[in-house]
């Protein structure tokens, strides 16, 4: 699976990366890039909802692999 930013620019395997939620703002850590914006939404719930669905991909996406 991977991880794309709002605006395109960045495209990281979630598996290499850290993904933070900072009140409505998305930071991507990995070992290339620290601490980087990659979403801002414009209220709180909708950046814990995004979070939440690049989770619920993930751990389906694990399932379908057998991980």
């Amino acid at each position: 699976m991977r991880i794309i930013s709002q605006d395109e620019t960045i495209d990281v395997p979630y598996e290499h990366t850290t993904l933070i939620r900072v009140g409505t703002e998305i930071y991507l850590s990995s070992i290339k890039l620290r601490d980087t914006l990659i979403a801002k939404y414009s209220t709180e719930e909708k950046a814990v909802k995004a979070m939440e669905m690049c989770r619920e991909k993930y751990l389906s996406r694990m399932e379908l692999d057998g991980g």
